[in-house]
């Protein structure tokens, strides 16, 4: 993904951090109240590419707590991730 990825809601932000080592995304989940803090300290988890299911996934940080609303607003920044993913598979392989 050569585009920095961020999608900001009512409760949450997703920012995407630089990790030259990864050939995919890295986006960390933070509170809405927290975005200018130190993001590593308040995140919520982090969102990456999960090779075994070729697709992203949502890693969650201990004791961190989830309503619906939140676990669907992850859910469609997944979708997002993984949709972006196969499209540049797709240009990759021409």
């Amino acid at each position: 993904m050569h585009n920095m990825y961020f999608k900001s809601t009512e409760h949450l932000c997703f920012t995407q951090v630089e990790d030259s080592r990864r050939k995919t995304a890295v986006v960390l989940v933070l509170p809405q109240t927290q975005t200018q803090s130190d993001p590593w300290f308040y995140a919520l988890g982090v969102i990456k590419f999960w090779p075994a299911w070729r697709k992203y996934a949502f890693f969650p940080n201990q004791d961190t707590l989830y309503d619906k609303a939140c676990l669907e607003t992850i859910g469609d920044v997944l979708d997002e991730l993984t949709a972006a993913w196969r499209e540049g598979l797709k240009t990759r392989k021409g």
